[in-house]
């Protein structure tokens, strides 16, 4: 009856461990979710330390002081932020007050195109649907003085009758961002004064019996989420200046606006793309011809692939350690949760998972799920594509392999070890029989290929 019990504990055991694991994946999950607002702006001050240390350090070496390094670091950063969120309010505002008088040449082009398609019923409820909504932000726009009069005299009623309530009700849409801006930063602050001390901690944390071990983690994390972090900060600024100024020699409205948009979307890989369409709008509906839509068009079909085929390889290497499928997942996922601000930050939060995973066994799964490292070695890949009786994944493997090494080296190094592994399971008894025969087929039928 022991013997019994103990066979069904061995067997419930693994089944155990994954509905554990689930039920942790779960409760992160949610935890992330409720937590926002704590836990995103902690996320947002841990990764502007990890952009900032490199200049607090730079600012070290020339003999300034801690405080002061840290001080003008800040200040930097808090420059930026304001003057791009200023630069944005602006644009954002002349934007909508001119949105109104887009209708006609909308209604033209889309008129020329009804034609030209040969009066399809397609294009004209399209202008029709354009020009209701037009209509309706011009609509907006003309009861925005009374709706403004009687918010005022909402606004001294209450204010007689509840004036603290009034001011706090009116006042806290405005300082939200701001305060949480400058918890933000004092977070940070903080973070680069106190960083050695804070990495004790931590190390103590993980375990100090293993500091090297330890070390090359806080090393990895630093070289990869910081210095790629910052690179990437400066090259986005960059980027979406020079896409702005490039819009406003065309002549688009708002141009500025559009460059901040494209340098944000570009922190997620292959989503800036999306920093296309507002503005391709926008030169269509305001150039009564197809030349600043055009030019637009062109504009970004220089700047995309110069970016990330020339420049960004140059400055942190063709990949961040992440596989491009765990990109565009790990940036829905941070999307779900956190909104925009997740969005923005999926990447190097994702990197900061892939380096725990590089260096704790326990967390290893994270690197094979996320990471950009083979998830199987060469002669595991071998072996399985004989045991499928597919040869060609293999083939294309070596004649990679081959274009620096010779063959006598690649049976020596991949299929021999692939071998060794295939007869270690005959001898178990666990490949036999038409499993067997296909993977004595599919190896012949690749050396006789190499050959």
């Amino acid at each position: 009856m022991d013997i019994i019990t103990n066979r069904l504990l061995r067997q419930a055991v693994p089944l155990f461990n994954v509905m554990a694991g689930v039920v942790l994946v779960i409760g992160i999950a949610t935890i992330l979710m409720y937590g926002q607002s704590i836990i995103a702006p902690l996320a947002l001050a841990v990764l502007l330390s990890f952009a900032l240390t490199p200049i607090v350090t730079s600012l070290e070496r020339v003999r300034l002081g801690r405080g002061l390094a840290v001080l003008c670091a800040i200040l930097l950063a808090l420059t930026i932020i304001v003057g791009i969120a200023y630069v944005a309010y602006r644009q954002v505002i002349a934007l909508v007050g001119d949105l109104p008088s887009y209708e006609p040449i909308i209604r033209q082009k889309i008129s020329g195109l009804s034609q030209q398609m040969a009066g399809s019923g397609v294009w004209s409820d399209a202008a029709d649907s354009l020009g209701r909504v037009l209509a309706d932000l011009q609509k907006i726009g003309g009861e925005g003085g009374s709706a403004v009069a009687s918010s005022v005299q909402t606004v001294r009623v209450d204010d007689r009758q509840h004036g603290f309530q009034a001011v706090y009700q009116y006042l806290l849409p405005a300082l939200q961002p701001l305060v949480s801006l400058l918890v933000v930063m004092l977070m940070s602050a903080f973070m680069l004064a106190q960083r050695e001390d804070l990495r004790n901690r931590l190390i103590r944390l993980a375990g100090a019996e293993d500091i090297q071990q330890t070390t090359a983690a806080f090393d990895d994390a630093g070289f990869r989420v910081g210095r790629q972090l910052l690179t990437q900060l400066a090259l986005n600024m960059s980027l979406g200046l020079i896409m702005g100024t490039g819009l406003w020699l065309i002549g688009l409205p708002s141009p500025f606006l559009w460059g901040i948009i494209y340098g944000l979307l570009n922190f997620v890989p292959y989503i800036g793309l999306v920093g296309l369409v507002p503005p391709l709008f926008v030169a269509f509906a305001t150039d009564p011809g197809w030349g600043s839509f055009l030019w637009t068009a062109g504009l970004f079909a220089i700047i995309e692939p110069v970016s990330t085929n020339v420049v960004e390889p140059m400055l942190y290497g063709r990949t961040s350690g992440l596989s491009p499928v765990s990109i565009v997942i790990a940036a829905m996922v941070w999307a779900f949760v956190w909104g925009p601000i997740g969005l923005v930050l999926s990447t190097p939060l994702t990197i900061c998972l892939v380096v725990v995973g590089r260096h704790i066994p326990r967390l290893q799964f994270l690197d094979i799920l996320l990471g950009d490292r083979p998830a199987l070695e060469p002669h595991e890949i071998f072996y399985q594509r004989m045991l499928a009786g597919d040869p060609r994944e293999a083939e294309t493997q070596a004649r990679e392999f081959l274009k620096g090494r010779g063959l006598s080296t690649y049976y020596d190094e991949i299929a021999l070890e692939a071998i060794r592994r295939a007869h270690l399971d005959i001898v178990r008894s666990s490949v036999t029989g038409d499993r067997l025969a296909v993977l004595a087929s599919s190896t012949e039928a690749l050396v006789d290929s190499l050959d």
